[in-house]
């Protein structure tokens, strides 16, 4: 063989030897892809799993009702986990057709306390807060119902992983497709939930009387979507809404995997003993 042959051979080789390298990178890369679960109990494995790494992030829900009064719901939720302990921020907004449009009521949770918002009393309660005081402290032992009803969510948000499948054995799986996402390969499944199922397994008491309402009024499944990706999270879910008279759909977005947030504890001299 020539010097020149032999040459050209390496040059073949090794550019043949460089596309088997690039194909075998394409096939990994493709089977990186989003993994399908056939069960809700494989399912819900594999969000928990993944969940048990989480540290932080964020989610915003929102529901749109149609019916005799139409509304609308915001709620932006930010949790993170670091050495100090767990710190929570929740911006939840409400608007009906017809109703005045008031601020969003804001709740703190940190390693230094739980705080809710002034703009969750009425206007004739807050006009008796002391001047300058924007934030009550979020007490069991509460004067005030609303602020009282919060000491659960400091609870739960203390005691609970930061993040949890939203899921339970009350749904199961109607089908499962591949989708992209806002240019990210997920699976995309199409969900059912049993009502009265929900209403046993719900340990959130509001919640609860609301699916058991549901379901003495007639209401037996709500369907809903989810968006997961390749890391099992949880990227988008929405859902059909139903009760006598009214339909509407929410939807909740996760983001920020990881993300520091810095949720402080609110000023001392704007707070509120309650």
């Amino acid at each position: 063989m020539t010097i020149r042959a032999r040459t050209l051979w390496i040059g073949m080789a090794t550019t043949s030897l460089v596309a088997v390298l690039i194909a075998a990178g394409f096939i990994v890369w493709l089977n990186q892809g989003p993994r399908r679960y056939t069960t809700m109990a494989e399912l819900n494995s594999a969000i928990n799993t993944a969940a048990g790494s989480v540290t932080s992030y964020r989610s915003v829900y929102t529901s749109d009702w149609q019916g005799d009064v139409p509304s609308h719901s915001r709620s932006e939720m930010v949790t993170q986990r670091d050495g100090s302990g767990v710190r929570y921020q929740l911006t939840a907004s409400f608007s009906s057709e017809g109703s005045p449009r008031r601020e969003p009521t804001v709740v703190l949770v940190t390693p230094e306390g739980a705080w809710v918002s002034a703009s969750v009393l009425s206007d004739s309660e807050r006009a008796s807060l002391p001047a300058g005081k924007s934030w009550i402290v979020v007490d069991p032992a509460s004067s005030l119902p609303l602020v009282k009803s919060y000491a659960e969510t400091a609870t739960r948000v203390r005691t609970r992983p930061v993040f949890e499948s939203p899921f339970n054995d009350a749904y199961q799986i109607l089908e499962a497709a591949k989708d992209q996402l806002d240019g990210v390969r997920t699976y995309r499944y199409s969900l059912r939930r049993d009502l009265a199922r929900a209403a046993e397994l719900e340990d959130n008491p509001t919640l609860k009387r609301f699916l058991e309402e549901s379901v003495r009024d007639g209401e037996k499944t709500t369907d809903s979507r989810l968006w997961m990706d390749a890391e099992d999270r949880p990227l988008r879910t929405s859902a059909d809404l139903k009760t006598p008279g009214s339909r509407g759909v929410s939807e909740t977005r996760y983001s920020d995997w990881g993300a520091d947030f810095h949720i402080a504890s609110p000023p001392a001299d704007q707070v509120w003993g309650g």
